[in-house]
């Protein structure tokens, strides 16, 4: 069964679905993060039950600027704002963004999809409204819009 993990960061939640058994499409927009990852899951990228993508999930692929925050990874973003909060200081790369259909045709649509992408998160779920076939579990990070995923969530089934 396939998993998709949106928001990889330090890839402790790809480890734990690969140690379940499970083949994982790790998706992160950090490329420093995504060379961590790299080294570390080196064996399961090489037997196949993990792919790395270094993209940003966006409602349009193409170049997006991201903006990598340098006092937290885990608050790197699409969004300055986002990745800026508490005054933290930020480095600035372009990276490859995908939409959510362009992922599924890539590498087919999974049972279970983390999102947790700083920011992000209800873009992603608004474009599973687009969709025939969904995961049947989703996992989101709630940042401030609870009502309005679970609106989304709702539509989806």
């Amino acid at each position: 069964m396939l998993i998709m993990d949106l928001g990889m960061n330090n890839g402790d939640d790809t480890d734990y679905y690969l140690k379940l058994g499970y083949d994982v499409v790790a998706v992160e927009a950090n490329p420093v993060l995504i060379h961590a990852a790299e080294k570390r899951f080196k064996r399961f990228v090489k037997n196949g039950t993990l792919k790395l993508c270094n993209f940003a999930i966006s409602s349009e692929s193409g170049a997006l600027e991201f903006y990598i925050n340098l006092e937290n990874s885990h608050w790197s973003s699409l969004h300055k704002s986002w990745a800026e909060r508490n005054k933290c200081k930020t480095r600035t790369v372009s990276v490859k963004a995908t939409t959510l259909n362009e992922l599924f045709m890539m590498h087919g649509v999974p049972y279970f999809m983390k999102i947790d992408i700083e920011g992000s998160d209800l873009e992603a779920l608004r474009q599973l409204e687009r969709e025939a076939t969904v995961p049947e579990f989703i996992s989101v990070e709630d940042c401030y819009q609870g009502y309005e995923y679970l609106r989304v969530l709702e539509k989806i089934g």
